[in-house]
């Protein structure tokens, strides 16, 4: 194939050096680029196609280059205003370059040479293309600078870092001769930013529909950053973690634990009242920080009826077993003075949490171990319900 290309090129050249060329013959050009120009277009044949094998495919290769993006929020629309780059090997466009040592590239009319025919199914009327190409040897650069635009699909489940998901199709018109390739991806390191909402994530793959044989689907993903109102709403439910966790860390017998509790649980349902209404657009899943409200009024709720547990408990006399936690209680009577003295809760001192054979200082220590370990469980609970508020 490359010999058969060879021979085409150094065929036109020693026709363009003969008084036989007609109107094929070249001006003179110091840099030899009028005369190769000539030379690789004086024959060329645009409906042919870019291979010799009159049934082989050229691989596209497909680039988008960012510029800047807009979302419509009325209409649920992204715009993506950048460069999509097309590449290919086209083997009538190549030279000698021992020939031609000065020249590396040639600018051509995209009306001269064959290219892709390529369309938008969000855009159906207008065929994308452009008024000139870049020729490097054979490797031929075409650029569409083309506003595209995609539908989008809404998706406030991260409220208030709210995400929209936008597909848009390209689609091969002249799969006979062309091959849509994907491979040369790229977006670029600068993250995109428009009236609050950047550019997530980008992603393309092969994609075909009813009546296109070849086409590409691009994915688009953006998210929008949280306004000042709706980050003002979200701090106070970022406190409740903090305050679940400050009263579960109070003995049982202390009168500030159920009194957090209760704020706890009273500060919950007044946010579950004032946050929806700063929440303008509800998608098919409710918002991951009302769902985050829910659960974590359950655990409040939890640690107030496992509080009143560890007070009915202590006040019995004498002192009531956690049933069924035996194994526990025997562990914790051989361990020691330091170990009853730091689960022992008062009244009961150290000291006297310390002397082993009393059954009812055992149910203290059990007392206290029971409490100890829900206050882990709970803890974790909370601090994995608040992982859903992050963006």
């Amino acid at each position: 194939m490359m010999a058969m290309a060879s021979a085409r090129v150094v065929g036109v050249l020693v026709l363009l050096a003969g008084a036989a060329a007609g109107s094929c013959v070249a001006r003179e050009d110091p840099m030899h680029t009028q005369q190769l120009r000539q030379a690789l277009l004086c024959s060329y044949d645009p409906v042919a196609g870019p291979t010799s094998n009159s049934t082989g495919q050229a691989r596209v290769q497909v680039t988008l280059l960012r510029s800047r993006m807009d979302v419509d929020e009325a209409t649920n629309t992204l715009t993506l205003f950048g460069y999509l780059v097309l590449s290919w090997r086209d083997e009538w466009l190549m030279w000698d370059r021992a020939a031609h040592p000065n020249v590396t590239r040639l600018y051509v009319d995209s009306e001269e040479i064959w290219t892709p025919s390529i369309a938008l199914l969000e855009n159906p009327t207008s065929v994308l293309k452009s008024s000139q190409a870049l020729v490097v040897n054979g490797t031929v650069v075409y650029n569409l600078l083309v506003p595209l635009r995609a539908p989008c699909l809404s998706d406030a489940s991260r409220w208030p870092y709210d995400r929209v998901v936008c597909n848009m199709s390209i689609v091969n018109l002249s799969p006979g001769t062309a091959k849509l390739n994907n491979s040369a991806m790229q977006i670029g390191l600068v993250r995109w930013r428009s009236r609050g909402w950047s550019l997530k994530a980008v992603s393309m793959k092969p994609f075909r529909s009813p009546g296109f044989l070849d086409g590409l689907l691009v994915r688009v993903e953006a998210k929008r950053s949280a306004a000042m109102h709706e980050a003002t709403a979200v701090v106070p439910v970022v406190l409740l973690t903090p305050l679940m966790l400050a009263s579960l860390w109070l003995p049982a017998h202390t009168p500030q634990r159920p009194l957090l509790l209760c704020s706890v649980i009273l500060l919950q349902i007044m946010l579950s009242v004032v946050v929806p209404l700063h929440i303008k657009v509800v998608g098919v899943r409710p918002p991951d920080i009302l769902l985050l409200l829910r659960d974590s009024l359950l655990v409040s709720g939890a640690a107030l009826l496992q509080w009143m547990l560890a007070r009915w408990l202590l006040l019995r006399e004498p002192a009531a077993w956690p049933w069924p936690l035996g194994v526990l209680a025997d562990l914790a009577a051989d361990g020691g003075s330091h170990l009853g003295a730091v689960l022992c809760l008062p009244p009961v001192s150290g000291q006297d949490c310390a002397q082993s054979g009393a059954s009812d200082h055992k149910a203290i220590r059990m007392s206290a171990i029971t409490d100890r370990t829900t206050f882990v469980v709970l803890t974790v609970l909370s601090v994995a319900l608040s992982v859903r508020l992050l963006p």
